[in-house]
C-alpha cells in the first residue's frame, strides 16, 4: 500500500507512519498540557494529529509553537479521565502521547476526538 493513502482506522494508534512508510516508533506514556510544554522546551520535538478517516497530519516543524498554542494546548485531555467534548472549544479535544522513534526523536502524537 502506498503510504501516502493509509488512513487511520481506529484509536488508540499502535504505530507511527510518515509518507515513506511504518516509523519504528514506541509509545512511552501519555501526556498532559504541561508534559507536553516541558517537552517543547526540548529541540525537535514533532507534532503528528490522528482523526479517524484522515491521513496522519504531521505538523512542519516550523508550524510547531503555533500549533500548540493556538490549536492543541487549549484541548488537551487529562490522561486516564473520561474525554467530555462539551469542555474544549468547538466540541473536540485530544488524547496526548508521547512516542520515541528508533533514532532518538520525539513525537507527541495528538488523538483527535469529536
Amino acid at each position: 500500500m502506498d503510504p501516502t493513502l493509509r488512513i487511520v482506522t481506529h484509536m488508540p494508534l499502535t504505530e507511527l507512519w510518515n509518507s515513506a512508510g511504518p516509523l519504528s516508533a514506541a509509545k512511552v506514556r501519555a501526556l498532559d498540557r504541561e508534559d507536553i510544554a516541558g517537552l517543547l522546551r526540548l529541540a525537535g520535538v514533532n507534532f503528528v494529529v490522528a482523526d479517524c478517516g484522515h491521513p496522519l497530519r504531521w505538523i512542519p516543524p516550523t508550524e510547531r509553537y503555533r500549533f500548540w498554542q493556538d490549536e492543541a494546548k487549549p484541548r488537551i485531555a487529562a490522561p486516564g479521565k473520561r474525554l467530555f467534548l462539551e469542555d474544549f472549544p468547538e466540541l473536540y479535544g485530544y488524547m496526548a502521547s508521547e512516542w520515541q522513534t528508533n533514532r532518538g526523536e520525539i513525537v507527541v502524537l495528538l488523538e483527535k476526538h469529536h
